[in-house]
């Protein structure tokens, strides 16, 4: 009996195999017709890019009948976590599920030292309403600082002025990938005792002074929407070095 199970078994498994192989033969010969001639090829805002394994991934998921949460994400969130640099990562459904995850903790009367209700936030008024919405979902009051023009971030040195004995955190925004001045704004949380939270939607893998942004604060927010340039599709994920962030996000999650 247990080597008619394990014949089937590897029969199986051949077969598996098998589908690999033509999924990665269809997908590199459809990879190879997408040649780029300059001044005809349409540049795309944001495209899939494919080798096969990403969906052989879904079909072994499929065909071991697993839908939601299990050993593949336990193994994405290490990963990522070891990628950005911090100890903790835990995936959500969305970049903006995950912010409002981070200010949910932060506002829970078990975190230390919790944000309560009309507190300021401060952040960039170029921003996005999800981002905003956020700080406003959770009862905290963002204040909004103007944007530089090269690099789209808020101003540093506005974001100093505006501290009032109301400040309670900063929503560090790294638009279009460009990192903020992270290195000042954690003196200033330090001096104003403040809490640090990223948004790292538009910036996997940027970096400032050679640290990954998301592993500055104490949470970073990242998106993996199909329009981003690392991509499940949908989803997101918060990064954190706090066990305790890490636990109380999973159960306002859940």
């Amino acid at each position: 009996m247990a080597e008619k199970n394990s014949g089937k078994s590897e029969m199986a498994d051949k077969r598996i195999d098998e589908i690999h192989k033509l999924i990665k033969e269809i997908v590199s010969e459809q990879n190879a017709k997408k040649k780029f001639v300059p001044g005809k090829t349409r540049v795309k805002y944001a495209e899939p890019l494919f080798d096969g394994s990403e969906i052989n991934e879904v079909i072994d998921s499929l065909v071991g009948g697993w839908l939601a949460e299990g050993e593949r994400t336990k193994k994405f969130e290490e990963g990522f976590a070891g990628f950005v640099g911090t100890k903790h990562c835990t995936v959500v459904n969305s970049g903006s599920s995950a912010l409002l995850l981070s200010f949910a903790a932060l506002a829970d009367k078990s975190w230390p030292e919790h944000l309560e209700k009309g507190d300021e936030v401060i952040t960039s008024a170029l921003t996005f309403p999800t981002s905003l919405n956020a700080i406003i979902l959770n009862g905290l009051t963002p204040v909004l600082a103007d944007a530089d023009r090269k690099y789209y971030n808020f101003d540093t040195a506005l974001v100093e002025e505006m501290i009032t004995e109301k400040t309670r955190a900063i929503l560090a925004m790294h638009h279009l990938g460009n990192p903020n001045e992270m290195d000042k704004l954690q003196k200033l949380a330090k001096e104003h005792n403040l809490f640090i939270v990223e948004d790292c939607c538009d910036a996997h893998g940027s970096t400032f002074n050679g640290k990954v942004v998301g592993s500055f604060g104490e949470a970073g927010n990242f998106s993996f929407y199909g329009a981003h340039a690392m991509t499940m599709g949908e989803g997101g994920a918060i990064t954190t070095n706090s066990l305790d962030m890490k636990e109380l996000i999973i159960s306002l999650k859940t």
